[in-house]
């Protein structure tokens, strides 16, 4: 087995966590406006290419919270932090960027 895939610290952690975030926000942005509270927008092609272009914009964001707000914290513990906290901050700052 290797220690280095599973490890809490490992740089694929540090990746995926801000890249699963952004992927929950984008999702939910896109269920609550392109929806309509369905997912009725995942029909679209066309769709698909701004959900991943909202990915790209909010991926940084992610990485940049998840990398320097909770750089002590490993594993589950900065994924909870980056579910109840990061998250929150991102949807504010892009509530204060549209409006």
């Amino acid at each position: 087995m290797s220690s280095i895939a599973t490890s809490p610290g490992s740089s694929r952690d540090s990746l995926l966590i801000p890249l699963a975030s952004a992927f929950i926000i984008t999702f939910f942005l896109f269920f609550i406006d392109e929806g309509y509270y369905d997912l009725r927008w995942m029909m679209r092609w066309g769709n698909w290419i701004v959900f991943l272009v909202y990915i790209v914009l909010l991926f940084p964001v992610q990485w940049f919270i998840s990398h320097f707000l909770f750089k002590k914290y490993l594993g589950t513990e900065k994924a909870l932090l980056m579910l109840g906290i990061g998250m929150p901050i991102t949807l504010a700052l892009f509530y204060w960027i549209v409006l």
